[in-house]
């Protein structure tokens, strides 16, 4: 900027001098020069203390959010027992899976694309169930699937992240609520007590991720998800109602857990 009115001050004053030979002119434009320099340097010296200060500001509010916004890189809801067996059946199916996980991997396929495809089929197994039961289970299928294959994608494009690992749980536990509110609505079982179950089942989730934040996690837990897809799948396919004597376990047993979570939470 500086530069820029030296150079268009200077000429000016070089034209005075070779057009009037005038050197008093030449110098009036010299000490008109010299004062807008130095108003310009001030004026520059100004901005670019402002912008430091800005910055310097901008950047502090920058990391308080990303300080409060950070997801744990240990989130997890498994217990001790679960993270064990959990850990070596996943090498297990990763390695299974290897040939789908490089196709999917040539074909530039983000893992969060597959666990968002999954809950599109939980949702319209949710939808269907009530309406048709056959192609729902089809749909929940191809949501177990899904969810079987996010994580090692994942792990085999190095793209694991607290995040994505969030999105996961936060899919997988919400195409469980959509499958319970479906399920009350096709009847398949007490609709108190699957509402128990879900609320239940949430709960016990937030207790065991908290309990693994602070290193103090359950010994042993119960995941029925699974068993509760299951026995869908059997009275819908061989109509034998397994669900309700499930739900109603399943519910004592997690609220029981969930209840002694808090208390060691509370300590």
């Amino acid at each position: 900027m500086t530069r820029a009115i030296f150079k268009t001050l200077n000429l000016k004053t070089q034209k005075v001098i070779c057009e009037n030979g005038n050197t008093e002119t030449g110098a009036l434009y010299s000490a008109k020069f010299e004062r807008t320099h130095y108003a310009a340097s001030r004026a520059l010296l100004r901005i670019m203390t402002h912008d430091t200060i800005l910055n310097a500001r901008l950047s502090h509010l920058s990391r308080d959010v990303n300080m409060q916004s950070k997801i744990p890189e240990d989130i997890s809801f498994f217990s001790k027992t679960d993270a064990g067996i959990q850990d070596a059946f996943a090498k297990k199916r990763t390695e299974i899976l290897k040939p789908l996980l490089r196709f999917l991997s040539k074909m530039n396929v983000h893992p969060n694309f597959i666990s968002v495809a999954g809950l599109i089929g939980a949702i319209t197994a949710g939808v269907l169930l009530p309406v048709n039961a056959t192609y729902s289970m089809y749909a929940l299928i191809f949501h177990l699937l899904s969810d079987g294959v996010d994580g090692p994608l994942a792990r085999f494009q190095n793209r694991q992240s607290a995040k994505g690992t969030l999105i996961d749980v936060f899919i997988d536990h919400t195409s469980l609520v959509l499958m319970v509110i479906s399920a009350i609505y096709a009847s398949l079982a007490s609709a108190a007590w699957l509402i128990g179950y879900a609320v239940s089942y949430v709960s016990l989730i937030a207790v065991s991720i908290s309990l693994n934040l602070i290193n103090k996690p359950l010994l042993f837990s119960i995941r029925t998800k699974y068993w509760f897809y299951a026995l869908i799948y059997v009275d819908v396919f061989f109509n034998i109602s397994l669900l309700s004597p499930l739900v109603i376990l399943s519910t004592i047993y997690m609220t029981a857990h969930s209840i002694y979570g808090i208390m060691i939470l509370a300590r």
